[in-house]
């Protein structure tokens, strides 16, 4: 049974902002150990459990065991959520908008609730092993998992050609590869942001433009690997703005964006810098800095070939389905399920490898390195999971 008075226990008190607060939580504790005697009581940091970065003030909750685990965090979660009735709930609202530049619009303080007291239940689990991954808050926290979909994926699925069935073939071997790997057979983990080849994260903004950014990253990172000119920075919104019959901000097929990256090559981010919204085409003199020589795409549910390819001839492109963990993902391994019946999102995959017992995929986003872990997250592996095997993609320059 825990000794400390609630009124002296150091980890009890808040900042002077949240006194009121302070003393419901106490509340809640001396109730707690008057009517179970045997229990063990912790005293929980709100922002430390969710990863929001001082967006709750410091505010504390009790969590009880008392026996059965699935109790003990949905009670916490309980008190969570009477401690934002009480008034929590504007405070952490109006931060939250502040941290993330939120001036309005279609998020709402109740579906920052729901989704900040599913993370926090969640998050409970992680701690103990009992999920693989945490969740955390972030730009999306105030919104529901339709709004993601609608603004920030944005790919659709290609169509099945006979040239599709031909650039199956393997595709050539690196040039100059005198301290790289010469055949198809892959290490037990790679990651080729060690070699320096992966550029930085974007941010694709509220435009479903994910297949430009996950083609355009392909490009750049074909463009480091085959031909020796890394740290390129190409133009995203020339993909959305210049190639015909494609969606926009409505979402792009791969295919189409790779043969015009084929076809015309792409000019910098520096000379047509990202709108987030579509445009006239503007690469009239412009000079294209990259170019895509040819792109296959494997057969589908083979994540042992994609591992192979991956491995020896760099990163791939993936279209994925979002569901609704994923928009909330902080770090592990990914591996909510997800319903298989729809894809939503264009993304790059940079390596795999294993931890934890579960073998995974590193998938880098367009969503900015604020979300996830630095813009990347782990995807489970070997599993046909969340569809990344259906429409694999390999460019190369």
């Amino acid at each position: 049974m825990v000794t400390h008075s609630p009124a002296t226990n150091p980890h009890l008190a808040l900042s002077a902002n949240n006194m009121k607060l302070s003393s419901v939580v106490a509340t809640f504790v001396v109730a707690t150990l008057i009517g179970v005697s045997y229990a063990q009581v912790q005293v929980l940091d709100v922002d430390e459990i969710l990863g929001a970065q001082g967006v709750f003030n410091g505010l504390k909750v009790p969590f009880v065991s008392f026996g059965a685990f699935d109790a003990a965090v949905s009670q916490a979660v309980s008190k969570f959520s009477s401690v934002l009735q009480l008034g929590a709930l504007d405070a952490a609202y109006a931060n939250f908008a502040s941290k993330f530049g939120k001036s309005g619009g279609e998020g709402t303080k109740n579906i920052f609730k729901t989704n900040i007291l599913e993370i926090f239940g969640h998050n409970l689990n992680a701690k103990e092993g009992r999920k693989t991954f945490t969740m955390g808050v972030n730009k999306f926290s105030d919104l529901t998992l339709d709004q993601v979909k609608a603004k920030f994926t944005g790919a659709q699925v290609p169509n099945i050609t006979r040239r599709d069935l031909f650039e199956e073939a393997t595709p050539v071997k690196l040039p100059l590869m005198m301290n790289r790997r010469q055949t198809r057979a892959a290490p037990a983990s790679k990651d080729w942001r060690d070699y320096g080849i992966v550029t930085k994260v974007k941010n694709q903004g509220g435009c479903g433009s994910c297949t430009d950014f996950a083609n355009s990253g392909a490009l750049e990172s074909a463009m480091a690997l085959y031909k020796g000119t890394n740290n390129l920075d190409l133009s995203e919104q020339e993909l959305v703005d210049c190639p015909a019959n494609v969606g926009r901000c409505n979402g792009n097929n791969p295919d189409q964006i790779f043969e015009y990256q084929k076809a015309e090559g792409q000019v910098s981010e520096a000379s047509y810098p990202y709108e987030a919204k579509v445009g006239s085409c503007r690469n009239g003199g412009k000079t294209k800095l990259a170019k895509v020589s040819n792109f296959y795409r494997m057969g589908q549910k083979d994540e042992n070939t994609m591992k192979e390819w991956l491995a020896t001839y760099g990163p791939l492109t993936a279209i994925i389905e979002v569901n609704n963990d994923f928009y909330k993902y902080k770090s592990g391994v990914f591996t909510s399920p997800c319903s298989k019946n729809s894809y939503d999102h264009a993304v790059m995959i940079v390596g795999y490898g294993s931890e934890g017992g579960n073998d995974y995929w590193i998938v880098k986003n367009s969503w900015a390195d604020n979300w996830g872990d630095k813009g990347y997250i782990k995807m489970l592996r070997n599993k046909s999971f969340c569809m990344i095997d259906m429409y694999p993609i390999l460019a190369q320059a």
